[in-house]
């Protein structure tokens, strides 16, 4: 497609996700012309399938760990030795800081 780069790309995603805006809207304030009415969602589902298949698995999420990455980088000798826990075995700590309860409203 024309108008199109990676930055530009980029761009459109984040002006939709800032703006809250519909892929038309978008279009519209981009000045796309009527003939390509589908560019903005377009390029925003191509940079979407981008960012899951480049950089989740490779940056975010447990997978990207291994067991030895984990014990040689990410457990304190000092708690290892205040908990009195093995050398071998990785402690993990859970906080609900990103845990979202939907309520109802009856």
């Amino acid at each position: 497609m024309i108008y199109r780069s990676t930055k530009n790309a980029l761009a459109m995603l984040l002006m939709k996700l800032r703006l809250q805006s519909a892929c038309i809207t978008t279009n519209n304030c981009l000045s796309f012309r009527h003939q390509q009415p589908l560019i903005v969602s377009d390029c925003i589902r191509d940079v979407l399938k981008a960012l899951k298949d480049g950089l989740v698995p490779h940056h975010l999420g447990y997978h990207r760990f291994t067991r030895e990455s984990l014990l040689s980088n990410h457990m304190s000798s000092y708690f290892t030795k205040v908990l009195d826990i093995p050398d071998d075995s990785i402690v993990t700590i859970l906080d609900g800081t990103y845990l979202y309860v939907e309520v109802t409203i009856a």
